[in-house]
């Protein structure tokens, strides 16, 4: 009798977590597990770890980097997880490179902005184009203690993507879960600036990238991926769409969009996951 009733709470536990619609402190989003699938593809090659962040370079190639500790890397691999290749930036610093993005002409962006301490005051995003490298500097304007007290710590991103000419950027809700998103002009120079938005999520968020096929945008936390439309101003949390939730994840902190809205995911320990929209 004790094995049936084991039996019976694994199962029920296990659809909780495939078809649970609601989030805490998420409010608004539908069950996007209807819909996508997260599924391990494979580990990357070579024992590589402390995967940090992740952009689509073509259908089937990426980039990936290490954060702090790591020297100024970038890193090529395929949907397989292979590493096939890298460059060093020796005119960069990799203080705590936290995630990739790129824009319409194919410049890419390193946020090195980690933060988990709240003491940073050189903050800044490198800009690399096929001719020179930039380097954009900012503040947040509503931090004033460097560190502030525990409760008020919410001054580390770990997300960022361009879209139409500025870097919009999300912070790790650490202290409050508020992640509150930072909109910064994609040009070279210092800026100060202030939170746009902001929405209660129950997850630290690690990742961030944008959807321009289908208009929306995703942010990645531990064990889940929430999904957004792209609204017309600057009110970026308006419009929620799904959360996808996904267990085995890890330490995730890698999220990149493939042409059709398909997306690949890594991990610190070198896992790789692919989210698929479900065949019907």
């Amino acid at each position: 009798m004790l094995s049936y009733k084991i039996v019976g709470f694994l199962l029920g536990f296990n659809a909780l977590l495939q078809h649970a619609v609601t989030f805490p402190g998420a409010k608004g989003f539908e069950n996007g597990n209807r819909e996508w699938k997260i599924t391990k593809l494979t580990y990357l090659s070579g024992g590589f770890k402390e995967s940090s962040g992740l952009e689509t370079t073509t259908e089937k190639n990426f980039l990936t980097h290490k954060d702090s500790g790591f020297g100024p890397v970038l890193y090529q691999m395929d949907f397989s997880g292979y590493i096939s290749d890298s460059i060093s930036f020796y005119s960069l610093e990799n203080k705590d490179w936290e995630d990739i993005t790129q824009d319409n002409a194919g410049n890419y962006y390193i946020g090195d902005f980690g933060n988990n301490l709240n003491k940073r005051r050189d903050l800044c995003i490198y800009k690399i184009g096929k001719l020179r490298k930039e380097k954009i500097t900012f503040e947040y304007a509503d931090q004033h203690s460097f560190p502030p007290k525990k409760r008020k710590r919410n001054f580390d991103c770990e997300a960022f993507f361009w879209h139409d000419g500025d870097l919009f950027l999300f912070t790790k809700n650490r202290g409050n879960n508020w992640v509150k998103a930072y909109k910064i002009p994609a040009q070279e120079g210092h800026h100060k600036v202030s939170p746009i938005d902001s929405m209660k999520l129950p997850q630290m968020i690690t990742a961030a990238d944008v959807d321009r096929e289908n208009n929306r945008f995703a942010l990645l936390g531990y064990g889940v991926v929430y999904y957004f439309k792209l609204p017309g101003d600057d009110q970026v949390f308006s419009q929620p769409e799904s959360a996808v939730r996904f267990i085995k994840g890890g330490q995730s902190e890698g999220f990149a969009f493939m042409p059709g809205g398909d997306a690949m995911i890594t991990n610190e320990r070198g896992k790789f996951f692919i989210v698929q929209r479900k065949l019907n």
